[in-house]
């Protein structure tokens, strides 16, 4: 008898625990650290420079995640925090 090796989705838990161990804890941090200085909303603040500081070297993955964790791209937090600031 072969069995699936793959579990079933039972819940919203479930989603939870499969995206922070397909992510991982320490990027999540990192993307945390990214977006609270990206909705500080400061003037001379560019989206790739608080990347690179949070350990991000891929620009298209880092926005890739930040994108599936907080529903809108690095760009729009931004540009949000730009307004709100005005």
């Amino acid at each position: 008898m072969v069995r699936n090796s793959i579990m079933p989705v039972n819940g919203p838990f479930d989603l939870v625990v499969m995206a922070l161990a397909n992510i991982g804890i320490f990027d999540l941090r990192r993307l945390w650290a990214v977006r609270r200085l990206l909705l500080a909303g400061n003037k001379p603040l560019q989206i790739k420079a608080c990347a690179l500081s949070n350990g991000f070297w891929h620009m298209g993955k880092f926005a890739a995640l930040y994108a599936a964790q907080f529903g809108e791209a690095p760009s729009m937090t931004l540009a949000r925090a730009r307004w709100q600031l005005r």
